[in-house]
């Protein structure tokens, strides 16, 4: 019908940062998927943002995009190329920019004739967008992004994606538990590291907790290690004294979230693995430093999560610069300015604290406190 928007059959999601960037993105495709059951969505983003992304089962395709900051000028020249060129031949109706993804995404949709292109207006480049949405300075990172759908006819809704462990994966899991030693009960997943040093909880304290949760006979600590963290696991059980299961070298976030799924609760800092607990529906007890909850804490089912904060008065420091469009940490001016977080600032939470946290959660998944019948376990 005439004056009717033209039904899109191509669709292009962006989502070029980190992980958490992505999972906060997974809404916006859950609900174009409801929309246009029929269209073809394509998501731009990094692997392992891909990987997240195929758990839902909201996206057809994928444009894989490197990420590493240190990559030359020359090889950023061709990755920009290399992205163009499937831009272009995916000949895309309609394209939504995730929040925070940065001018050379938006100059990759103009280039790409993607004919409708929405973004936020606080993209140095918005003027290479069809339609821009105003966007708060502090506002949950999910929330944020469903803001775009309303400029597209859809409505704004803002609920966790459906996500499933595929019976292979799932199966992979839990011989790997099995292996570990960790077979049977209640299992806690505690995940010390993090991408920077000073958002990590010591492993000292971390230590403690296993041990306090094998001592009382609460629940099974498994330690799981990243890819960037060898021997961060091994050092904690050794300060454990206990044998303590540790997991590294998962090789992948498909099987990182099914051994999860087999986990009553995650314990770790502000992470992709933490953003991937959020996406499974897992209960969590989280620490929090320079990065802001406000931000990146859980968007959903916000009863399931326990977030600690680190006590340090400038605690949250990190922040969204919409002039500069860049991440910085401390006022506008100051010496802190894009500087890592400092190396004290979540180990202040007390293991006390942790402990309690972590008890409580354990004690509301068996149905023990108030409100416990409505609780379920994670997606699998």
């Amino acid at each position: 019908m005439k004056g009717q928007p033209e039904v899109p059959d191509r669709i292009l999601l962006t989502t070029v940062n980190r992980l958490g960037d992505c999972v906060a993105f997974l809404p916006v495709a859950a609900a174009v998927r409801r929309r246009y059951p029929s269209g073809r969505i394509t998501m731009m983003t990094r692997r392992a943002g891909a990987e997240a992304a195929r758990l839902t089962g909201t996206v057809d395709e994928f444009i894989i995009v490197s990420g590493a900051r240190e990559e030359s000028c020359v090889l950023r020249a061709r990755n920009f190329a290399r992205a163009l060129r499937a831009v272009r031949a995916g000949r895309f109706d309609l394209a939504f920019m995730a929040s925070g993804d940065n001018s050379a995404t938006c100059a990759l949709l103009f280039l790409g004739g993607v004919k409708r292109r929405t973004g936020f207006d606080d993209c140095k480049l918005r003027g290479l967008l069809s339609v821009r949405v105003a966007a708060p300075e502090e506002e949950l990172e999910a929330r944020r992004n469903v803001r775009l759908l309303p400029a597209a006819g859809l409505p704004e809704e803002l609920e966790r994606p459906p996500c499933r462990i595929p019976a292979p994966r799932r199966a992979e899991a839990q011989s790997i538990l099995e292996k570990a030693g960790a077979c049977g009960g209640r299992r806690v997943m505690i995940h010390p590291g993090s991408s920077l040093a000073g958002r990590r909880w010591p492993a000292r304290q971390f230590a403690e907790i296993c041990a306090r949760l094998l001592r009382t006979g609460l629940a099974q600590p498994v330690l799981v290690e990243g890819p960037g963290e060898p021997g961060l696991g091994a050092e904690t059980r050794r300060l454990a004294g206990q044998q303590v299961p540790v997991i590294s070298q998962l090789g992948g976030i498909d099987l990182l979230a099914a051994v999860m799924s087999e986990c009553d609760l995650f314990v770790g800092h502000s992470s992709g693995p933490l953003q991937i607990a959020f996406l499974l529906g897992l209960r969590t007890v989280s620490l929090w430093g320079d990065t802001n909850p406000k931000i990146w804490g859980p968007a959903w089912e916000a009863e399931r999560h326990v977030i600690l904060r680190s006590p340090l008065p400038c605690a949250g420091c990190e922040r969204w610069d919409p002039k500069r469009h860049v991440i910085v940490r401390g006022p506008v001016g100051s010496a802190g300015v894009n500087q890592p977080p400092c190396e004290h600032c979540v180990e202040g939470i007390p293991a006390d604290e942790v402990f309690k946290a972590i008890s409580g959660q354990l004690a509301a998944d068996e149905g023990l406190v108030a409100g416990s019948a409505t609780e379920r376990k994670p997606d699998r």
